[in-house]
């Protein structure tokens, strides 16, 4: 009977580096640049190949993230399906923002407006794209505006990581519209900082958490 094994490595989306396409394109222009005098038969295949090189280093970027979302979406456990080896994952725990930023695909002004474009005209990847995109880079202004156009993952990262920063403006923000997880952050971080004028505010609106926690700040 025969017996086939499968290395997990064989499994990853080959050839995805934008730059290795960005050379070939470079190297074709350089060879057209010599048959500048050439009729056109025989430049013609060249310059095939340097606007494939070109149309594969423009492309590619977002093959990969589209991948990533794909992934993230369809598979069931995560592990089941493969990255990119230059995608990012979704999981900050064990590393730091400096470290994950080092994965993320580079990503041209002209590519994230593309990607905007997609997320506003009801892209649920994209959307989930430019969400994850802000988070692992500490977007907030990003998720900002993802938030408030009423994406609730959106809203969910960027209370996290308006936490994480410190942002107690941004906490206050969410909480004031009624989010009660900014609430819940925002009288944790108050706390946190001795902030007890962020407490007697959120206390005199009625929330019994905030009055708790000043009491004891208090009784310090």
């Amino acid at each position: 009977m025969d017996r086939v094994s499968l290395d997990p490595a064989d499994r990853q989306p080959r050839n995805l580096d934008s730059a290795i396409h960005k050379e070939h394109a470079a190297l074709f222009r350089e060879g057209l640049a010599l048959l500048t005098d050439a009729p056109p038969e025989r430049r013609a295949p060249l310059e095939e190949m340097a606007a494939l090189a070109e149309f594969l280093a423009d492309r590619l970027p977002r093959l990969v993230n589209e991948w990533h979302a794909h992934t993230a979406t369809h598979c069931a456990p995560r592990e089941s399906c493969p990255a990119p080896s230059h995608s990012r994952t979704r999981s900050r725990a064990g590393r730091s923002r400096s470290e994950t930023t080092e994965r993320l695909p580079v990503m041209t002004e002209p590519e994230l407006s593309a990607l905007r474009e997609r997320a506003e005209h009801g892209d649920t990847s994209a959307t989930d794209e430019l969400s994850e995109l802000a988070t692992e880079l500490g977007d907030l202004n990003e998720l900002r505006r993802l938030a408030d156009a009423g994406n609730p993952t959106a809203t969910d990262e960027l209370i996290q990581l308006a936490a994480e920063q410190g942002d107690l403006e941004e906490l206050r923000r969410l909480s004031d519209r009624g989010n009660a997880t900014a609430t819940d952050q925002l009288i944790e971080l108050a706390t946190e900082q001795d902030n007890m004028d962020e407490l007697r505010r959120l206390a005199d609106q009625g929330n019994t958490t905030a009055a708790e926690q000043l009491a004891e700040l208090t009784a310090e």
